[in-house]
């Protein structure tokens, strides 16, 4: 089975040839989904908490749902356009998976860059001047790298765990991100590259803007009108292709882990349960 980087986006692609209609028009809806919410929030009275409400909980459990049809489209399963709303029923579970699935990230990096924060304040307060050594900075640059790193290898350790929530119903937040941790052991440099392969695209757009700036000088009207035109075609290249390409590959990642998942690492997991799948072992391979 050929599961590199290569074939995981052409499955996205493919994908994505076939449900071209079902997924633009399923764009629309979660950007107006979203600039509705935002707009009720702030005319609503004690709109501050409605914003916090929807910002913790409508929000995270929305795009979860959003995550789980890009999964029926890789499955080839017969998604209809408003799948994306399918997360609310089962809101609680998807929530709390992506509480802990966000969150313990953060918390890593928290771990770092607090102890940092206080060495530099220190440092200032005793030097009265942000002009550091050398020696001084690298107290500050590499925790901080540290943190950013710590923060990105634990996301990827758990960023299969909404898909894990999809592929079984009764599965808890905790045993979902469990599952997702042993899966991603050993995976998680894959992930990495197939994630920086959608660089170029942004690489080719920073070098064209990169172009219309230096062409500012020499024609600075015609300059500003294509930089128009460029954003607009960049932003309208990032909604209807680069995004939908984007989770429909992550979403094609996962379930060539699925099916290759009597390789992955040195610990499997095996899902048990009689009524379907609602308890995860993790077990010596």
């Amino acid at each position: 089975m050929d599961n590199t980087v290569g074939s995981i986006k052409r499955r996205a692609r493919g994908a994505f040839s076939v449900n071209r209609s079902t997924v633009l028009i399923a764009l629309l809806i979660i950007f107006g989904f979203n600039f509705v919410t935002s707009l009720i929030a702030s005319y609503i009275p004690l709109g501050g908490l409605t914003a916090l409400i929807e910002l913790v909980f409508i929000f995270p459990v929305f795009m979860a749902g959003t995550t789980l049809f890009y999964l029926n489209i890789i499955d080839g399963k017969n998604a209809h356009y408003l799948d994306v709303f399918k997360g609310f029923k089962q809101a609680w579970i998807l929530f709390k998976t992506q509480l802990l699935a966000n969150w313990v990230p953060i918390l890593w990096g928290l771990l770092f860059f607090i102890p940092t924060f206080i060495i530099a304040g220190v440092q200032t307060m005793q030097t009265f001047s942000w002009m550091w050594n050398p020696w001084e900075l690298a107290w500050v640059f590499f925790p901080l790298l540290a943190g950013i790193a710590a923060m990105v290898i634990s996301s990827y350790a758990y960023s299969m765990s909404i898909y894990l929530v999809n592929d079984h119903p009764g599965i808890g937040a905790r045993e979902a991100v469990k599952a997702s941790k042993a899966m991603m052991k050993g995976q998680k440099m894959r992930f990495f590259r197939t994630q920086l392969s959608f660089i170029w695209w942004n690489l080719g757009a920073l070098i064209v803007f990169f172009l219309l700036f230096l062409l500012m000088a020499a024609a600075p009207m015609l300059a500003i009108i294509l930089l128009i035109f460029a954003a607009l075609g960049y932003l309208a290249l990032q909604f209807f292709y680069l995004a939908p390409y984007f989770n429909l590959t992550l979403a094609s990642f996962y379930r060539t882990l699925i099916e290759e998942r009597n390789n992955l690492s040195e610990e499997a997991f095996t899902l048990v349960d009689e009524a379907g799948f609602s308890k995860v072992n993790l077990q010596k391979s």
